[in-house]
């Protein structure tokens, strides 16, 4: 699964990797531990890629409970959830990070590690949006982060590892609508390995409300 991940304001650098235009939405720059029910800049395309104002954690159009929200989006069966299949076809979005996190159980202790791209360069994880209103009458973005089976970087930590897209494979998910989720579902594989690198990071990750600099940092 993905439960956390960061972002840095690198911006022109998203901007120029994804082919993106105008600005990020107001209130979506850095933060070292992004957490479920974050607002987050998602890209999304209409005609040109651009920004869009997501909420993380996916409610499907007809939900009334909003307690509990999809994080995740398991690629081996979206295309036969009736929360998924919809935004599949006609919602699909990238969600740009700098890196994510996974924790490896062990010891009676969680250990969390930081993976992100060789290159340094910002990456791109697959995600679902579903439009939601609430009683209120108001719409709200929420999207899910879809995952796959970890690579072997990532499997020694976590079985599950987010479906991070190339450049060239981010144009084909941003598709237009109606797309053959079929296909859509052959760009949702693991990383190659030598893609990605990890390491263990201080457990000040493990709460939400730790957010600096210092959660990247390597630990001995």
């Amino acid at each position: 699964m993905c439960a956390r991940f960061v972002t840095v304001a690198r911006f022109t650098d998203i901007k120029a990797e994804f082919g993106v235009t105008g600005d990020p939405p107001e209130g979506t720059g850095t933060s070292y531990n992004v957490a479920p029910s974050s607002a987050i800049a998602a890209i999304t395309r209409n005609g040109e890629k651009h920004f869009t104002l997501a909420r993380w954690g996916l409610l499907p159009h007809w939900a009334r409970d909003p307690r509990n929200p999809m994080i995740n989006a398991r690629a081996e069966t979206i295309e036969h959830k009736k929360s998924f299949i919809g935004p599949l076809r006609n919602h699909r979005a990238i969600i740009p990070a700098e890196g994510f996190y996974e924790w490896k159980h062990g010891a009676g202790r969680k250990q969390p590690w930081y993976f992100h791209l060789r290159s340094g360069r910002p990456l791109g994880m697959a995600a679902i949006i579903s439009p939601w209103e609430p009683r209120d009458g108001t719409k709200i973005l929420t999207i899910a982060i879809i995952t796959t089976n970890a690579n072997r970087v990532v499997a020694p930590v976590h079985e599950r590892m987010p479906a991070i897209l190339t450049p060239e494979q981010a144009e084909l998910w941003l598709s237009p609508v109606g797309a053959d989720p079929s296909a859509l579902k052959t760009l949702l594989g693991p990383l190659p390995d030598d893609l990605l690198e990890g390491y263990a990071v201080s457990t000040a990750v493990n709460s939400t409300g730790n957010d600096s600099p210092g959660n990247i940092e390597p630990i001995d």
